[in-house]
């Protein structure tokens, strides 16, 4: 079984919700995301190929006023109970039957296009299951199913512990630059 897979909080910058959460919509994209950043660094195998261990990422708070999360997003979650921090994808929103199956996973059945998944091989199926999403929860994996810890183990994650969506890495040198998360790029 797969060990934790958390992130290192490299930030000391307080969490902004609530009443000035209308704040950020007012910003200009880029403004907003670089004063709303959260920065952290990926500390493990368990994004693997899209980000890798030792990564440095900036995760947006901004970014969840101005849009809803999307399938694809890459974000940045906060278990509240250890206060651990993992970088995830979003493979499921609220209100949706998720299946696993060997690592891949079905949408109300319909399989799932994942072209950022690493290469999956008999540890993805030990935790292959069922869920469905309530409200305000969504459905966190890794792209390494192999060795990830993720909504497979923990269950659906309430919206409330995802800190930002995960926009740009700013290490180390060679890997520098924004990352297209969802399929949409955003």
């Amino acid at each position: 079984m797969a060990g934790p897979d958390p992130v290192e909080d490299v930030s000391a910058t307080p969490l902004l919700k609530g009443e000035v959460a209308w704040l950020w919509r007012l910003l200009p994209r880029p403004l907003g995301d670089i004063l709303s950043a959260k920065r952290a660094r990926v500390d493990g195998p368990s994004m693997v190929p899209t980000l890798r261990d030792g990564d440095l990422v900036l995760a947006s708070r901004a970014a969840l006023a101005r849009a809803a999360l999307a399938r694809g997003d890459i974000v940045l979650m906060r278990d509240p109970e250890s206060g651990v921090a993992y970088v995830k994808r979003v493979v499921g929103l609220p209100g949706e039957d998720i299946g696993v199956h060997s690592g891949r996973v079905a949408i109300h059945g319909s399989p799932l296009d994942e072209p950022y998944l690493a290469p999956l091989d008999s540890r993805a199926a030990a935790r292959d299951g069922q869920w469905t999403l309530a409200d305000d929860r969504y459905f966190l994996l890794g792209d390494n199913r192999n060795d990830s810890l993720d909504s497979r183990a923990f269950g659906p994650v309430a919206g409330g512990w995802i800190v930002g969506r995960v926009w740009y890495r700013y290490g180390p040198a060679g890997r520098v630059g924004a990352l297209a998360s969802s399929p949409k790029g955003r």
